[in-house]
């Protein structure tokens, strides 16, 4: 049995783990679009990009895997600290979008 401070490095290990992919699949994803955006309106600036990622209808299809890093990003907080059913819940939600980002990511 672990004790409290060993449990929470355990879950904090698990959290950081768990961020990787959904991150680097959005940074991923939010370039390819960038990409498109850019090819029939011109370049944007990161600035630009920020808002656009926010507030342009092109960009609103990413905005559920940003709810979902966010959500697990927050459990870093030391205020925040998660319990058993809330990382539960996290893993549940990213096994659901887990196979379309190991494919995703597995692209050239």
């Amino acid at each position: 049995m672990l004790n409290p401070s060993q449990y929470q490095m355990s879950q904090h290990q698990r959290l950081s783990q768990l961020r990787i992919k959904p991150l680097h699949l959005h940074k991923l994803l939010l370039e390819t679009e960038r990409l498109t955006y850019e090819q029939v309106r011109g370049h944007v600036s990161g600035g630009e990009l920020l808002q656009l990622a926010i507030g342009h209808e092109q960009f609103a299809w990413l905005h559920r895997l940003s709810e979902l890093i966010i959500q697990i990003m927050s459990c870093f907080m030391p205020m925040n600290l998660l319990h058993q059913r809330q990382l539960k819940r996290l893993t549940v939600t990213f096994g659901h979008c887990s196979a379309p980002m190991n494919r995703a990511m597995s692209l050239p």
